[in-house]
C-alpha cells in the first residue's frame, strides 16, 4: 500500500479562557514528543511572536500559535471535516 505523506497538518485546540503556555514549556513538550517518536533531536528555534513557538525538528517545521481572539469559522473549517454550526 502506498500512502502519500501529508504536506501539512493544522489543528485548533479551543479553550474557555486564554492561558498561554510559556514558550520554553512548549519547546520542552516538542522535544519530548520528538524523542518519544524517534525524530531527530536537533531542535532549531526560529523567530516567532510573543505567544508562539516555531522550531525545525529534523525535517519537520512546527509552529504553535496561541491567540486570545477566537478563530473565525473559515479558519476552523480547515481543522474539521464536520459541518460547523452558525
Amino acid at each position: 500500500m502506498k500512502i502519500a505523506p501529508l504536506k501539512s497538518v493544522e489543528c485548533a485546540l479551543l479553550h474557555d479562557e486564554f492561558l498561554p503556555m510559556d514558550g520554553e514549556e512548549l519547546l520542552a513538550l516538542i522535544a519530548a514528543a520528538a524523542q518519544k517518536f524517534g525524530f531527530k533531536q536537533d531542535l532549531s528555534r526560529l523567530p516567532a511572536g510573543a505567544n508562539d513557538v516555531q522550531v525545525m525538528c529534523g525535517d519537520y517545521h512546527i509552529l504553535v500559535s496561541q491567540h486570545s481572539k477566537a478563530m473565525t469559522g473559515d479558519r476552523l473549517s480547515n481543522c474539521t471535516s464536520l459541518p460547523l454550526p452558525n
